[in-house]
């Protein structure tokens, strides 16, 4: 796209954006009203016109009891990709959101080099104290290392059992197909088949069905590797520690990564996986497991809700737990889980165009760090949602989303909540047998970024040659015998070099000699 043709559409975004922001800021509320870019709010989650938020009730709850709430600006997620493209042409407009959701540190980095993100170091221990507390003081530290001048720019990530990983399977389908919940892999394949050939969603078509799908780049199936020994994220191969070698292996190049893409590529060939994953958007692929195609997909627990659409006709279908299941020379393995503050996954910042920083960072202290956020987002308006009686929490309506006007984010966790938000008679025992099974932490959660420095594409979000090589091997375009040229390909270009200085760094904070 040339510049003439962005700098056209920027602005005719900007404008439109920009009409509907001033519309709702007109409206004398009492309350402080602040443009916020929220990334994961798309069309699929019942995004909102910035003009029409404040006509919303959960809106004027939050702003009344909270004095303040975001007018939402978002874009299609696409993988974050559409979110930052939508941001950058937003600001290339000559617009300027008040507060942002970052994720992602790069670009963090890029808005703090370019002056457009305000110190927080005084403000947040006045007006957040909860949440600066909670932080620890180690994470605080790294948060401002990553800045020339050594200052608090933004909030690292908050991570909660809500938002834990894992597979889910349908129950119903299993049952239809006359199969026992899965314990390996053989037992896997076998359940697919099944889901493949017999008419598992019951609708009459024995060819509709996809025994399990996944998202672009190899995403959003990460319980496929998991079992085979990958550290994966959200479809994002981590590094980690190799005690024998006694140095940071990256999963992007391992040999469990080959076994687990041996695997797909075998799922692939027989029909059992969705041969448009590598290319999939999200929006087509939530569309598939909400009309009743999917019989298996991986994603966070707490936003099981937006994958239940097909229960509208069938209120007796539900979703399980899915184990992960054994694989023969692999031992048994744990869900991947963040544990602590990320400080390397910035998710909230002000920008230089915030008219009141006490106001937003109060707002977003109510919603992270204090029971009647996590309640409010949980279950929503006390009275008209939920009431309490005594001792107990009585839900008068499951349909709320959690997470409206608030942040997502919560350093809250309650099993009994979860339970009686929407969906919770599945979300409860899924988490029950989550927490069973166990989490393990990655080694290369404070890595610092310049060990990345000049090798950016072999990031674990980016993993750029390892999403080319893989995805050509799943579909079977590129032999499996193209691994070796792969591997020795990614070593060549810079693994070697980040390894080394991975595990230069892992010995150094370890105080391994």
């Amino acid at each position: 796209m040339n510049i003439k043709r962005l700098s056209i559409i920027s602005c005719i975004v900007g404008c439109w954006v920009l009409i509907s922001l001033q519309a709702a800021l007109a409206q004398d509320s009492g309350g402080y009203r602040f443009v916020l870019a929220f990334g994961p709010w798309d069309l699929a989650e019942g995004r909102i016109d910035p003009s029409e938020q404040p006509g919303d009730p959960y809106f004027q709850y939050v702003e009344k009891t909270y004095g303040a709430a975001p007018l939402t600006i978002s874009w299609e997620w696409e993988g974050r990709t559409g979110y930052f493209r939508g941001m950058r042409q937003y600001m290339a407009s000559g617009q300027m959101p008040e507060a942002i959701k970052i994720l992602d540190l790069k670009f963090g980095l890029e808005l703090i080099e370019a002056k457009v993100l305000l110190p927080l170091d005084d403000l947040l221990p006045k007006y957040a104290p909860e949440l600066w507390q909670t932080i620890p003081k180690d994470a605080w530290n790294i948060v401002r290392s990553m800045a020339p001048d050594r200052k608090i720019y933004y909030v690292p990530d908050l991570p909660a059992f809500h938002w834990s990983r894992a597979g889910f399977i349908r129950q119903d389908w299993l049952d239809r197909v006359g199969m026992k919940m899965p314990t390996t892999r053989d037992e896997l394949v076998a359940v697919y088949r099944a889901f493949k050939e017999k008419d598992a969603n019951g609708n009459g078509d024995p060819n509709d069905e996809i025994p399990v799908s996944g998202r672009e780049g190899l995403r959003w199936c990460d319980d496929l590797f998991t079992i085979h020994g990958v550290s994966m994220y959200e479809g994002h191969p981590r590094l980690s520690w190799d005690p024998a070698k006694q140095q940071m292996i990256s999963h992007q190049v391992s040999d469990q990564m080959k076994a687990a893409i041996k695997f797909l590529r075998y799922l692939t060939k027989e029909g059992l996986m969705d041969p448009v994953m590598p290319i999939q958007k999200k929006q087509e692929w939530v569309a598939k497991i909400n009309a009743n195609r999917v019989g298996h997909y991986f994603h966070t627990i707490g936003e099981m809700e937006g994958f239940t659409a097909f229960m509208e006709r069938d209120p007796t279908a539900r979703w399980a737990y899915l184990p992960l299941v054994r694989v023969p020379g692999v031992p048994p393995q744990k869900h991947v889980y963040v544990h602590g503050a990320d400080p390397n996954i910035p998710v909230f910042a002000l920008t230089t165009a915030a008219k009141d920083p006490a106001k937003i960072l109060h707002w977003y202290n109510q919603g992270v760090a204090t029971m009647d956020g996590f309640l409010y987002k949980s279950l929503g308006i006390p009275g008209k949602d939920w009431k309490k009686t005594g001792d107990t929490l009585v839900v008068l309506n499951k349909a709320t989303p959690f997470y409206k006007y608030v942040p997502i984010e919560t350093t809250q966790y309650s099993r009994d909540i979860l339970a009686m938000s929407k969906h919770g008679e599945m979300k409860a025992p899924i988490l029950d047998k989550m927490i069973e099974t166990g989490f393990i932490g990655y080694d290369d959660v404070s890595l610092p970024l310049s060990v990345y420095e000049g090798y950016e594409e072999y990031m674990p979000e980016k993993a750029t040659l390892y999403r080319e090589y893989c995805a050509k091997m799943v579909l079977g375009v590129l032999p499996m015998s193209a691994w070796d040229e792969y591997v020795k390909a990614w070593y060549a270009g810079g693994g070697t070099k980040v390894l080394k200085r991975a595990t230069k760094w892992y010995k150094q904070v370890n105080n391994i000699q």
